[in-house]
């Protein structure tokens, strides 16, 4: 890239001179976020508000190679929308915000990338519908950008893992393709499509961060808004005694329990609870040391079945079972409202977030929490940053892990937090955890163990990009 202002003149004429920002305020906000990717500011944010926008600045990139940087709303913090390299052009997707249809006969909704959790929930509650939310993030989250990258959802212990139904994207060479039923103009089943046809092309986008393309639209499944909603929490003294006992509740009771089902240490559950990080484990004491969070759902008469048969199963198995925790008032309306419209555990002013985020069977539990607290132990870590959450997925088939560890937002702290947490990471990669979502330092960490894989990707990434203009440096 030469012809600096020449570049910029010419992304004024595509998304208008008030949408392309190069003030110092601006490009700082988006050089970095709380995660541990060196901080690095773009040459340019542009903020387009249609397809064929961006389409023009896409082949514009290609034109005088400059690296595009797709954006949507910052709320994911893990360094995927940071530039890696110099010149880079930031695409900030948050004005594109439409709700384009909703399909309610199938539980569908086409949305743009910038739609929030927040703005679609409201929205679809109007309809009798609700949108399934993430972990750990908040309300103000990209839905698409969310789906895209597989973060995981609450919902997945009963519904499994895959909410996005067809996509549109930009190439890396500006044409624009639709996956699914979306693929041709004149197919008749938009609400209940398939992702894929064929070879599953679609699947290549899920979790690449950007680097193969831009997703301007896409049809999510959305879930029937419930007549009545129970939670129950099942406390626990020691994490081995958890998944044997859950799996007694999820795999053999009537269909429907647990519409949600997660379990947390005590620090996350008083965050999840009061919206903020407990800065005094005397916030805590009165909480379990673990907790089952169980939410019944649907009409009345099936939750008071539900109920029926959970409290008899437990009851059966001598499992203890409490619908409040002590203490805490209204504790089943504050958990529910964090589900629907979520803070994440993000929002602090004084600490930043960094997840080590991954998948083991409930058999590897334990040994995966000894690997943690053991390094814990020898480095000193304090403690009280720590909190543990873990979600069953399709009622126990394997289990996401999600250990947070935080850290101040400069300095010695920092950096010693991130020595902390690569020393977990590869400890925990050697114990066999998977880590499907290698963002940061975990990149080199992950890839280098999954040699072919990352060799096929590459050709794919070369094919699709071979001017390298699509988010450069990152995956590949």
């Amino acid at each position: 890239m030469t012809d600096v202002n020449g570049i910029k003149e010419k992304l004024a004429g595509i998304v208008g001179p008030e949408k392309v920002l190069d003030d110092e305020e601006v490009l700082e906000r988006y050089s970095q976020d709380q995660s541990f990717v060196t901080p690095r500011s773009p040459f340019l944010v542009v903020y387009p508000t249609t397809d064929e926008e961006i389409q023009q600045v896409v082949r514009l990139a290609n034109l005088e190679k400059f690296p595009v940087v797709p954006y949507s709303s910052g709320a994911l913090q893990q360094g995927t929308s940071v530039p890696r390299i110099g010149g880079s052009v930031v695409v900030d997707l948050s004005r594109m915000n439409k709700i384009i249809d909703f399909d309610v006969e199938n539980r569908t909704v086409a949305i743009e990338p910038g739609v929030t959790f927040a703005q679609l929930q409201e929205a679809a509650n109007k309809e009798g519908l609700r949108v399934c939310t993430p972990v750990g993030l908040p309300a103000n989250a990209s839905v698409l950008l969310t789906y895209i990258e597989f973060v995981p959802l609450y919902s997945w212990s009963k519904y499994g893992t895959w909410f996005l139904l067809p996509f549109e994207v930009v190439l890396p060479n500006g044409e624009k393709m639709g996956t699914g039923s979306w693929a041709w103009a004149n197919s008749s089943i938009k609400g209940a499509s398939p992702v894929t046809i064929g070879a599953g092309l679609s699947t290549v986008y899920i979790g690449a961060q950007g680097t193969l393309g831009i997703v301007t639209k896409g049809r999510v499944v959305l879930k029937n808004l419930n007549e009545a909603e129970e939670v129950y929490f099942f406390p626990f003294a020691e994490v081995e005694k958890i998944t044997p006992s859950l799996h007694k509740i999820l795999r053999t009771s009537v269909k429907g329990t647990g519409e949600e089902c997660f379990i947390v240490d005590r620090k996350n559950l008083y965050q999840l609870i009061y919206g903020t990080w407990p800065e005094s484990p005397s916030l805590t004491n009165n909480l379990p040391p673990w907790t089952v969070v169980l939410v019944l759902s649907g009409t009345k008469g099936e939750v008071e079945y539900q109920r029926e048969d959970m409290m008899e199963i437990a009851q059966q198995n001598g499992i203890e079972v409490k619908e409040d925790l002590p203490g805490v008032p209204d504790v089943g309306r504050r958990i529910l409202g964090e589900l629907r419209v979520p803070k994440g555990f993000y929002q602090s002013e004084k600490w930043c977030y960094h997840p080590l985020q991954f998948y083991v069977s409930a058999r590897m539990i334990p040994a995966a929490l000894n690997i943690f607290e053991n390094l814990l132990e020898q480095s000193g870590y304090p403690r009280d940053r720590v909190g543990y959450l873990l979600l069953p997925v399709e009622k126990g088939r394997v289990y996401y892990c999600e250990y947070g560890v935080r850290s101040e937002k400069d300095g010695d702290d920092r950096k010693k937090t991130q020595e902390f947490w690569i020393e977990v990471a590869k400890a925990l990669l050697d114990a066999g955890a998977y880590f499907d979502r290698p963002y940061g330092p975990l990149e080199e960490l992950v890839y280098a163990r999954a040699g072919i894989y990352h060799s096929m990707v590459k050709k794919i990434k070369g094919l699709l990009d071979p001017n390298h203009i699509m988010n450069t440096g990152r995956l590949y």
